[in-house]
């Protein structure tokens, strides 16, 4: 599961590197890892033989959200007609699995969760309507 883990960071590291901030470089290489992460460490929590790892996989989807968070934040400026493809769909996919992070925490930072739950739900409601899934926000 390690090294798992450790192939999926350098995967995602490579993706990053090469979109270098550019809107659809390597969007949807990222949001198949992103995902995958996510798969892994949640499997990771849920099974009662894997508790030693609890603590790394807590924090590797603290981080996988905070990921999702900047993704979707930084495409809040093109969420118009004018732009409706420059966002792929594979961001909306990115902010639901984020906000049902963000729904399952317990925890008191409630201003700043609000601002994350807007951010990501814009990005969702975007998505939703453009590509006509079903309305979940």
């Amino acid at each position: 599961m390690k090294q798992i883990d450790k192939d999926l960071w350098s995967c995602l590291g490579v993706f990053m590197e090469e979109c270098n901030g550019l809107r659809g470089v390597s969007c949807g290489a990222m949001a198949i890892t992103l995902r995958a992460l996510h798969l892994l460490h949640s499997f990771i929590l849920n099974s009662p033989i894997l508790l030693c790892y609890r603590v790394p996989s807590e924090a590797t989807l603290r981080s996988i959200f905070m990921i999702s968070v900047d993704i979707a934040g930084s495409h809040g400026h093109v969420f118009n007609k004018v732009n409706v493809d420059s966002v792929p769909p594979s961001c909306g996919y990115i902010s639901r699995a984020a906000l049902r992070h963000l729904e399952s925490l317990d925890t008191d930072l409630a201003e700043e969760n609000d601002q994350y739950w807007r951010i990501l739900a814009r990005s969702v409601r975007f998505s939703d309507e453009r590509w006509g899934v079903e309305k979940t926000v």
